[in-house]
């Protein structure tokens, strides 16, 4: 089995490990943008650069904070906060977003 197949207290004891290996070799950032640039995105877009240039047409790089709020934010249920099949949820949501961000100094 996967391990994200298994509900039990053996699958979460794996994910601390596999945590814990992760940030001894990794430092956040690398782990980030390794998440960043595999995660899906909406409408069937895999890492950061595919789905910056499918929703908004240009690089990450060049996406501005709203853009990426939007980003980020669609991470959470890809199909529910998809932006061209439900654009005031996942306008809401990039507003959280945007708040969190600024309630922490970002």
């Amino acid at each position: 089995k996967k391990i994200g197949q298994e509900f039990s207290v053996t699958r979460k004891f794996r994910e601390m490990i596999t945590a814990v290996q992760l940030e001894r070799r990794y430092t956040k950032r690398e782990i980030a943008e390794m998440y960043l640039n595999t995660v899906e995105f909406p409408n069937s877009t895999f890492g950061i650069e595919a789905a910056a240039q499918t929703h908004f047409g240009k690089p990450a790089k060049e996406l501005n904070i709203p853009e990426a709020a939007s980003m980020i934010g669609s991470l959470q249920a890809i199909y529910a906060y998809n932006p061209r099949i439900f654009p005031e949820r996942a306008q809401s949501r990039r507003n959280i977003v945007l708040r969190l961000m600024y309630d922490r100094g970002f």
